[in-house]
């Protein structure tokens, strides 16, 4: 196992122990989780880049690490009326709808090399942004006006990387479905 699959693994790691923080109502803590698995995020795709340490597994396990730790973000700050229900509902519907997809493409023994898309980093950016204004502003940053700003930008931005994800998911079963078709 190399360094980045290493940093991602803790990142994963780091999940239940933000959540712990966050049902103990420590949200400098959980603050500080989520700020470090956000940094470790960044850290393990400059390694893997530059030192050309790019694995399948590091692949998965990244985008899996990113979507653990948002999920589980925004369903807790929603159940704890951080964010509205919508917006968490949102979010997870998002990344299900993208998992879903690559299952079906799965089944169909594709496996896509999907990249991240510009709008879907974006997306993930005002994401991780969002939690971090809201945990060090704790709730009174939900009532702000920048607070709510903030949240609409992450809901348009999810709207439109998760319309961006379902046109792609459409195309390549497309393809597969023309390559069936000729074959």
């Amino acid at each position: 196992m190399n360094l980045p699959n290493l940093i991602t693994l803790i990142r994963i790691i780091l999940v239940p122990v933000m959540v712990i923080f966050l049902l103990a109502g420590k949200h400098g803590h959980a603050l500080v989780v989520f700020v470090i698995a956000v940094i470790s995020d960044g850290v393990d795709g400059f390694i893997a880049r530059a030192f050309k340490q790019k694995t399948s597994l590091g692949a998965f396990l990244d985008p899996l690490a990113d979507k653990l730790l948002l999920t589980t973000a925004y369903i807790i700050l929603s159940v704890y009326h951080f964010v509205p229900v919508w917006l968490a509902v949102m979010i997870v519907s998002r990344d299900v709808i993208i998992l879903s997809g690559l299952a079906v493409l799965s089944a169909y023994d594709r496996f896509p090399d999907i990249k991240p898309t510009i709008d879907s980093k974006i997306t993930t950016f005002f994401q991780m942004s969002t939690v971090v204004y809201l945990l060090a502003y704790n709730h009174a940053a939900a009532d702000s006006r920048f607070g709510a700003y903030l949240m609409l930008v992450t809901a348009l931005m999810t709207a439109i990387s998760g319309t961006r994800y379902i046109i792609i998911g459409f195309r390549l079963y497309d393809r597969i479905n023309e390559e069936s078709d000729q074959a």
